[in-house]
C-alpha cells in the first residue's frame, strides 16, 4: 500500500474547470459544415465561400510570401542612408505597428 499526500493526489487529476481543448475527427467535419449551413439557411443565407484552397490559389499565396524576402533587404538602404541604424529600427517599428493596426481594423 503506497501512500501519497493529498497534493500529489490532486495534482493527477484533472482540473473540474478546465476545459478539454475541441478536437475535430474528419467525419465531424462534414458534420459541422452541414450544421453551418443549416444555421446559414435559418437566417435567410446561402453558403456561398467555398472551403477549399485550389493549387493555383495554393501557389499564389507561396510567390506572394516569397516575395517578403526579397523586400527585407531591400527596405534597409533607405534608413540607413538617410538617418542610420536608429533610423531604420524605428522605420520597422512604425511599419509594423501601421500594418497591425490596418490588420486589425478588417476584424471588426
Amino acid at each position: 500500500m503506497e501512500m501519497h499526500s493529498e497534493k500529489e493526489h490532486k495534482m493527477g487529476e484533472p482540473s473540474e474547470l478546465a476545459s478539454p481543448a475541441p478536437s475535430i475527427a474528419f467525419g465531424e467535419m462534414s458534420e459541422a459544415v452541414a450544421a453551418d449551413d443549416e444555421r446559414l439557411a435559418q437566417m435567410g443565407y446561402n453558403q456561398e465561400f467555398k472551403r477549399e484552397f485550389t493549387r493555383l490559389s495554393t501557389l499564389s499565396y507561396a510567390i506572394s510570401i516569397m516575395g517578403v524576402l526579397g523586400s527585407v533587404p531591400a527596405s534597409y538602404a533607405p534608413p540607413l542612408l538617410s538617418g542610420g541604424p536608429a533610423t531604420a529600427i524605428w522605420t520597422w517599428f512604425i511599419g509594423s505597428f501601421l500594418s497591425m493596426t490596418i490588420a486589425l481594423s478588417g476584424e471588426c
